[in-house]
């Protein structure tokens, strides 16, 4: 089916934007915000999203103040990420996704004013009398700029995909009553949001029994696909990406001043929590699986000792310059719960593939599925 890409939004509400058919189905943008709420991935794109807005608030009353540098380095470094080099690629780029050079500005402006903002005043969102329209025609511009648009969609087109090919099998009621029972839980760590105090959800609606059959169905399907055992044997197929790395990490605005603190960890032997303590540098620690490093770090990540520091290529173009250490690898466990759902992501994505490229077909410029 070819479809007319720079026709997303047919209505003027933004929830109603055409994405895609699964079958006989269509569905919009609405849709999918309905999803990431009902899974629990909307909480922190929400968060980014009013983090940023306040910020460009703030910024635009003279609260806070930013360096237009720091505006050009934003730009010329989506740029480069999205391969957008001349101006009619960017607004070809632009049109495509129902996009204007008036969003990509606003995108940028709220990324730079949003680093000096690290909390924000969730009373902002009522003083700002923000509503679910504007929430979804700003969300959608967060996340494709973002370039997170791929995971939001892939997430909900697997569980349609597993809850399709399995026809008319029967999901027992104990499933749904887990399915159930998982969103409950989750859905309670976001009702504090204020845009909840006049509404039970935001995107989910009348979706939720859908939603709740669709969790069923891909929890159903694990259990009788995916045992315990066939974890242990994929994982000797998968076991890079799964491997857990503990890091910490220390973020510069001077070039100059990070090439002084590798010197300080390489040769005198410091930490970074060390160096953090005595510099202006930015410190954290994570744990991520190896999977959700960045594509240009993970080779250095797979080769790198514990205890030895990670040093990305420096760009000009970049306004942080950040080192890592690696403090720990601990290889997968097939009892760990998070392993064993992405092993389940991963299983389902290659051998249900075949089966959603003859099920889907694209309201928009197609997107690159990511595996669960």
């Amino acid at each position: 089916m070819e479809a007319d890409h720079t026709d997303v939004m047919p209505t003027a509400s933004p929830c109603s934007r055409y994405l895609f058919r699964f079958g006989k189905t269509l569905y919009t943008w609405g849709d999918v915000l309905g999803w990431a709420e009902f899974s629990g991935c909307l909480d922190p794109a929400l968060n980014t999203l009013f983090r940023g807005a306040e910020a460009f608030d703030l910024a635009e009353s003279g609260e806070i103040d930013f360096d237009q540098d720091d505006l050009q380095h934003a730009a010329n470094r989506l740029r480069y990420d999205l391969n957008l080099i001349t101006a009619e690629e960017t607004e070809t780029w632009l049109q495509t996704r129902g996009l204007s050079l008036d969003d990509l500005n606003a995108y940028l402006f709220r990324q730079v004013c949003r680093q000096h903002v690290q909390t924000f005043n969730a009373e902002w969102i009522v003083n700002a009398e923000i509503d679910i329209d504007w929430i979804c025609a700003e969300l959608w511009s967060e996340i494709v700029f973002s370039q997170e648009l791929p995971a939001f969609v892939s997430s909900f087109i697997w569980r349609l995909a597993v809850h399709e090919s399995a026809g008319a099998a029967v999901i027992a009621p104990p499933k749904l009553v887990e399915a159930e029972n998982r969103f409950h839980e989750r859905h309670a760590l976001c009702r504090n949001w204020p845009v909840y105090r006049e509404t039970e959800y935001l995107f989910i609606g009348e979706r939720l029994r859908q939603f709740l059959e669709l969790d069923a169905a891909y929890l159903n399907y694990c259990d009788a696909n995916i045992p315990k055992l066939k974890c242990e044997l994929l994982l000797k197929t998968y076991r890079i990406p799964f491997i857990r790395v503990r890091f910490e990490k220390i973020a510069f605005e001077s070039h100059e001043l990070a090439k002084e603190a590798l010197f300080c960890v390489t040769m005198d032997g410091d930490s970074l929590s060390a160096v953090a303590a005595k510099s202006s540098g930015d410190y954290a620690v994570e744990t991520v699986f190896m999977d959700d490093i960045p594509e240009n770090l993970k080779p250095r990540f797979l080769s790198a000792t514990v205890g030895e520091p990670v040093v990305p290529q420096a760009d000009e173009d970049d306004d942080v310059f950040t080192i890592y250490r690696v403090l720990e690898k601990t290889e997968p466990d097939p009892n760990d719960p998070d392993v064993h759902a992405r092993l389940c992501q991963k299983w389902i994505a290659d051998n249900l593939r075949p089966f959603v490229a003859r099920q889907i077909a694209w309201e928009m410029w197609p997107l690159d599925l990511l595996h669960g």
